[in-house]
């Protein structure tokens, strides 16, 4: 009596766990890629991607700005809220809500001075609000590489207003 060996199956269930396994190692990889990629991804680059999009940015102070991303630094955002510049740097967000999941570039290698600067130029009034919680308001007067000076009344003392105490500042649309 001949012995017939053991019956392997259809050939093509070897195909599909083959398929299968090479499917889930491709999804493993492509799923350890995005993890690496976003663990170098600053969020300024979600903000970045986010720029002509409505958000919502709360500062450490628990204001709310909702407005659309006009431009961003590495360590500033600048908001259009009704019309109203907001210019908040990144170090005094609390949380950001909104932002796209996908970098669009690199924020501008611009410092926050370059929207002050912009201020100063249109003579615009500002409204500072300090980490203390205290308000400045007045005009732009100067414009320095961490500091800058307003003035609240023609004739008044100028004040200076260091940047690290600034929680975010309130000013007229800056367009580029």
């Amino acid at each position: 009596m001949t012995s017939w060996p053991a019956e392997r199956g259809d050939p093509s269930d070897d195909v599909d766990r083959a398929n299968g396994a090479a499917a889930r190692e491709r999804d493993a990889e492509v799923s350890e890629r995005l993890t690496v990629e976003l663990a170098t991804t600053r969020w300024s680059e979600w903000l970045v991607g986010s720029v002509g999009n409505s958000v919502e940015v709360v500062s450490l102070d628990g204001v709310c700005h909702r407005g659309r991303v006009t431009t961003v630094g590495a360590d500033w955002c600048l908001l259009d809220v009704d019309g109203r510049g907001v210019l908040v740097p990144l170090g005094q967000v609390l949380t950001a809500s909104g932002l796209g999941r996908t970098g669009g570039g690199a924020p501008t290698r611009a410092g926050v001075g370059w929207v002050l600067r912009r201020w100063l130029q249109m003579r615009c009034q500002v409204v500072v609000h300090l980490s203390d919680g205290s308000t400045r308001g007045g005009a732009l007067t100067a414009v320095l590489a961490d500091a800058f000076t307003i003035r609240h009344d023609v004739g008044g003392p100028h004040v200076l207003v260091p940047l690290t105490a600034v929680c975010w500042i309130a000013g007229e649309s800056v367009s580029d």
